[in-house]
């Protein structure tokens, strides 16, 4: 049975209203993937709702490429129900496994989450990360650890980033010439003093403070352009 709605067109964009918005939603993304013969390409919400999480997974064939979460504050039961999307069980401490994962607030994000991550680009904008989790990281990397990892970007409050190579600094090679580096969404950067490490596998890493607070990990060459 069809549904009539109240629907406004836009420029570039279609809105309409429904009596129930769990129905309209499932309607409208079934429509659009069926017509196009695809699977949702990137999600963006506020706050992870069980019934939405549980469609989106139910319906999908493959991964999710991007994901962004615009909230100040995840509890533990909606940290599971981001983590179910690309798990075969819920577990708070699973692999967030994504192309592209940005977070406006990251604060429900750990270490482990880090660690134990599959994204090929991060960005955390506000964490409660601090240097000794950021210097563990950076080691896990060196390990050889996050192979996927191609760009992350962590907002830490009050950052020195030299804290972040302790136990490491013989490894650690300054660079004070101009560097632009272009992560794989297309965004740039420029930094005119960054540091360069290499892990034991020969992956070389550019770390580097932005606007003193957002501590940026990329790896060079490959997708970026250095120079």
């Amino acid at each position: 049975m069809g549904h009539r709605v109240l629907v406004i067109f836009g420029d570039k964009f279609i809105r309409t209203y429904w009596i129930y918005k769990e129905v309209g939603t499932q309607q409208i993304i079934d429509y659009i993937c069926d017509l196009f013969t695809m699977d949702v390409q990137r999600l963006s919400m506020q706050k992870p709702k069980a019934w939405f999480i549980n469609f989106i997974k139910n319906r999908q064939t493959r991964s999710l490429k991007d994901f962004v979460i615009q909230t100040v504050y995840l509890s533990k039961e909606e940290t599971e129900l981001i983590l179910k999307l690309n798990s075969n069980e819920m577990m708070f401490h699973g692999t967030l496994k994504y192309n592209f994962l940005h977070l406006d607030y990251g604060y429900w994000v750990t270490l482990d989450h880090l660690k134990n991550s599959e994204i090929t680009e991060f960005s955390i904008s506000t964490s409660e990360l601090t240097e000794h989790d950021m210097n563990q990281f950076l080691k896990h990397l060196m390990a050889g650890g996050c192979p996927q990892l191609k760009f992350l970007s962590v907002g830490i409050n009050d950052i020195d980033i030299q804290n972040i190579f302790v136990d490491i600094q013989n490894k650690v090679v300054e660079v004070t010439e101009k560097r632009t580096i272009t992560a794989p969404s297309q965004r740039s950067y420029t930094f005119y003093k960054s540091f360069d490490i290499r892990n034991e596998g020969g992956t070389k890493y550019s770390i580097c403070l932005h606007r003193r607070n957002t501590l940026v990990i990329a790896v060079q060459p490959g997708d970026f352009q250095i120079g």
